[in-house]
């Protein structure tokens, strides 16, 4: 919850942030950065994608986290009872049982935070190269000066463009857990 006001707040200013620096490169270098401002709209959809994906995959992780907890706490409350009848396979096997589900949505959510993380890193030099690609293409003359300032700009621009899909991830598995906190206190 600590991090509750930087995601929200990046997820608020980071897209003013990024406008005024779209601004600034269209007034720059020209029309060329139309294609940036189209990989940044595709970046974007694809984030929002998985994003989504990741918080349907977190939800089902915390469940299964319950269950692992639940059956964990039922085999303590009755370990004598089982060591006893000896029946320590069958409840080893029902613990490893609800484990390896656990471990199956953990895979999935890191799977999900590793595209989350590819997006984060691909996104600023695919931004780059695709404005410098339109804007020779398009006949424009680059200078030391244009391609200099260009690149300071995307600098400028990295942190809200690298963050703003994190907050995205992290808002959304905020909102699960208050989700969860909130069926918990009302039921």
């Amino acid at each position: 919850m600590t991090y509750l006001g930087f995601y929200t707040s990046a997820v608020l200013f980071f897209p003013i942030q990024l406008g005024i620096g779209i601004y600034l490169m269209y007034s720059f270098i020209g029309i060329s950065f139309l294609a940036g401002i189209g990989i940044i709209l595709l970046m974007g959809l694809f984030i929002l994608i998985n994003s989504r994906l990741n918080a349907k995959a977190n939800e089902k992780l915390l469940k299964a986290k319950d269950r692992r907890m639940k059956t964990t706490t039922e085999i303590f409350n009755q370990i004598r009872f089982i060591k006893v009848n000896a029946w320590e396979k069958y409840f080893f096997k029902k613990l490893n049982r609800v484990r390896n589900e656990e471990l199956g949505h953990i895979r999935k959510t890191s799977l999900y935070q590793v595209i989350s993380i590819l997006f984060l890193w691909t996104t600023t030099p695919l931004i780059l190269s695709t404005t410098f690609a339109v804007f020779i293409l398009r006949g424009e003359q680059m200078s030391a000066e244009k391609a200099f300032t260009t690149i300071l700009l995307f600098n400028i621009l990295q942190f809200p463009i690298r963050a703003l899909p994190e907050s995205v991830t992290q808002l959304t598995q905020i909102w699960v857990s208050l989700k969860r906190i909130g069926r918990f206190l009302y039921t």
